[in-house]
């Protein structure tokens, strides 16, 4: 939510207590912005991603958090304080700009990040391995496979294709194949595939077909 991470028990049907910085649930790191964008589960571990928190989206300075559910630093309580934090200002391998999206795929988390415009540079897929626990050092960009830097949506097929969506009309879906280690043909209009931006988080892949959601203007 715009404050914190609202938690629900299906179990017991209940809510339980918002994570908070205030409450400790969420890291103390996280530039007094409890603003989430974006929740992704990997295994055990719980990923999310905070809001702009430097100001506008043209100057943010989100964090990606990792919440693992250890005693990371040994005080007896598992809170905040044990969640992994990086900051897109000081980390190799996570560009700057808001996450919008992320995605496991060939045992590699991409987190899909907005560029931030005129105003800043940054956007792009930054990769992170799960298996060494290490930022790949090659970031995805424009300039060396993806269609633009605005990326707004991930998905992984069960063959490990990965797929990015733009922000930007006309882009198509970028694909990039873990098998061969190649890109692979953009997916445009001439796939069937619309040609209007690619909403956020809104790339899904399930029963071998993949799903694609579009904003949407009334010019009418």
């Amino acid at each position: 939510t715009s404050s914190g991470i609202a938690r629900y028990d299906p179990l017991t049907q209940t809510w339980l207590d918002t994570w908070t910085i205030e409450n400790e649930g969420l890291h103390p790191n996280s530039h007094e912005d409890e603003e989430i964008l974006e929740l992704y589960v990997e295994g055990t571990n719980l990923w999310y991603s905070s809001g702009t928190g430097g100001g506008g989206w043209w100057s943010s300075s989100p964090t990606l958090q990792r919440m693992s559910g250890n005693d990371d630093n040994s005080d007896g309580t598992i809170d905040g304080n044990d969640h992994d934090v990086w900051e897109t200002s000081n980390t190799q391998g996570l560009p700057e700009g808001d996450i919008w999206s992320m995605e496991e795929c060939n045992g590699i988390m991409h987190f899909g990040i907005r560029w931030q415009g005129n105003f800043g540079g940054g956007g792009g897929v930054g990769r992170y391995n799960t298996t060494s626990d290490s930022w790949e050092n090659t970031v995805w960009t424009n300039g060396n496979g993806l269609g633009d830097d605005d990326v707004s949506a991930l998905a992984c097929d069960d063959q490990d294709v990965v797929y990015i969506g733009y922000q930007d009309e006309g882009e198509g879906i970028t694909r990039y194949d873990y098998s061969t280690s190649n890109w692979l043909t953009t997916l445009d209009s001439s796939d069937g595939i619309s040609e209007d931006s690619v909403w956020k988080d809104a790339l899904s892949w399930g029963g071998g077909q993949l799903v694609i959601g579009h904003s949407f203007e009334d010019n009418s």
